[in-house]
């Protein structure tokens, strides 16, 4: 082990000579190996790449290797809308968007999901929903509505989060009304 400082798993050693080293997170690890004999010298590096134990992830971005940490995803997402007068509310409502999606986490552990309403023309937000799913498990189907919308073009945008603060990458999904 050297005294230096790698910005990619961190501090290694101390100068101490105190061993077991602590680090933040170890991705990929290059051991150089030698064998020498008298009739033979043998030289070589190895990359060792952690695999995943007791169901977290080691690796994804950084040092490479190893498994990518499992996290809530989204399955599926389907936009739809209601035009008026078919659209609940007094007379004069305008329209309404709806987003009917399903959030998955192989852990079980989902958290919440935000989802967001884009005009998709000018990408400019106009609405977030915060849905809590902290009692769904690892499985939810959900329905969020966005509602007293002009005639346009929209995105619907959602992005589930587990309890361990992963992500999903977002699921997007257009609608013309």
């Amino acid at each position: 082990m050297s005294d230096e400082y790698d910005q990619v798993t961190g501090v290694y050693g101390d100068g101490s000579g105190a061993s077991p080293y602590k680090t933040t997170a170890v991705y990929s690890v290059t051991v150089g190996v030698a064998y020498e004999s008298v009739d033979l010298t043998y030289a070589t590096e190895m990359e060792v790449v952690p695999r995943r134990t007791r169901g977290i992830g080691i690796g994804g971005g950084g040092g490479g290797g190893g498994d990518a940490p499992p996290s809530a995803s989204i399955e599926s997402l389907s936009a739809s809308s209601c035009n008026p007068p078919a659209c609940p509310g007094p007379p004069g409502s305008k329209h309404q968007v709806t987003a009917d999606w399903t959030a998955d986490d192989p852990e079980g552990r989902l958290r919440n999901a935000t989802v967001r309403l884009y005009d998709a023309d000018t990408a400019s937000l106009l609405d977030e929903k915060v849905v809590d799913l902290s009692s769904a498990g690892g499985s939810a189907a959900v329905e969020t509505t966005f509602g007293n919308l002009d005639d346009g073009n929209y995105e619907v945008e959602v992005v589930a989060r587990d309890k361990a603060g992963g992500a999903s990458d977002p699921a997007t999904g257009g609608i013309a009304v």
